[in-house]
């Protein structure tokens, strides 16, 4: 069946669709994206990233978003957080999914 679907010689339904995205682990999306012009990655200037307001943020934190992935499911966003002078500490902070912490200047504790 795959072998006649990249052949142009069946075009399959949506249920199948879903399967080999299942199988590839894929979103469904990505059989209908222009792949030619895609790119998974950006590049973000230093100075450039976008300041976002985060619900519930912490005052004097600063979240300046730095790019973001688009790969298959996993979903990546990259944040230069500022701990401001007054920072206080955040201690309920949690979230599910990957975490990388990569500290510049200053010192810092973290579990």
């Amino acid at each position: 069946m795959l072998s006649r679907i990249e052949h142009g010689l069946v075009s399959p339904s949506v249920e199948t669709l879903d399967r080999i995205a299942d199988g590839l682990r894929v979103p469904i999306s990505r059989f209908f994206g222009d792949q030619a012009r895609r790119t998974d990655f950006c590049h973000v200037q230093s100075g450039h990233g976008l300041v976002v307001d985060r619900v519930g943020a912490v005052a004097d934190y600063r979240y300046e978003l730095l790019g973001h992935s688009l790969s298959g499911n996993l979903f990546v966003e990259p944040y230069l957080v500022t701990l401001l002078p007054d920072a206080e500490p955040y201690v309920t902070f949690q979230h599910p999914g990957l975490k990388l912490l990569c500290f510049l200047p200053g010192e810092v504790s973290y579990r």
